[in-house]
Order: C-alpha cells, then structure tokens, then sequence
C-alpha cells in the first residue's frame, strides 16, 4: 500500500488524473482557492483510503484513487460547500465520506457484473442522503 499515492490520487482522480504531481497541483490549486477546501479534500480522501483500507479493499484500486474521489467530491459538497455555520459541519462531511466509501463498494457490487461504471454514483446518493437529513435535522 502506498498512502502518499492513495492519497494525492484520490483528489487527482476527481479531475481523472491518476499520476502523482498531477494529483499534487491539483490539490495546490484547491488549496489555492481556499486553504479551507483543500484541508477537507486531505481529510476526504484520507478517510476513504482508511475506511476502504479497514474493509479490505484491494491495494490497485486504493493506490490509484479510485475510493478517494468520490469521497473528496463528498466531503466538499457536505462539509464545505453546503454548510450552515455549525461547529458539526466537519464531523458530518467526515461522516459522509465513510458512507460514500461503503455506497461506492455497494454499487460496485452491482454494477460491475453488467460491465458498468460506478463513476459518481455514490457521491450523488450520499450528498443527497445528507442533504435532506439537514432539511430534517437541520442540527446536523
């Protein structure tokens, strides 16, 4: 397993880069527009590559990023982008990125014997889940 790679690939595959130094000016850019940002697409893609890492996922797929980007997209879309001013915010764009892990090995699951792409499946289905859980819980 080699975090670093696992790491800066997931946020490059957000853009579908899948090499080193261009997950690393990806991630300067973000960083760039808002040092906030880029600290939540580290977190996101750290806690795919545990979460994924702790299920046993396999080691190809974790080292090229393809568990982090969907988590990174995830943790944007929750903690950053649509957040309310709430000190949980970051906890529930943490939380959001351990789901989006597990949806993204679900979908897998089903769709990979049709030969069909996950894609950002998984980022849609748990962005959506935590938005209308605020409408409801609007604490969160």
């Amino acid at each position: 397993m080699d975090w670093i790679h696992g790491l800066v690939n997931g946020i490059g595959q957000v853009y579908f880069q899948d090499r080193l130094w261009s997950g690393i000016l990806i991630l300067f850019g973000v960083f760039w527009a808002d040092w906030k940002l880029g600290l939540y697409a580290v977190i996101g893609s750290f806690v795919a590559l545990l979460t994924a890492y702790g299920l046993g996922a396999e080691v190809s797929l974790l080292n090229s990023g393809l568990y982090g980007f969907n988590a990174v997209l995830t943790i944007l879309a929750v903690g950053a982008v649509f957040s309310t001013k709430n000190i949980l915010v970051p906890v529930t764009g943490i939380i959001a990125s351990v789901l989006t892990v597990l949806i993204t090995a679900g979908v897998d699951t089903w769709l990979v014997p049709y030969g069909l792409p996950t894609l950002t499946m998984p980022f849609v289905l748990c962005t959506w889940l935590f938005l209308a859980a605020r409408k409801v819980l609007p604490r969160i």
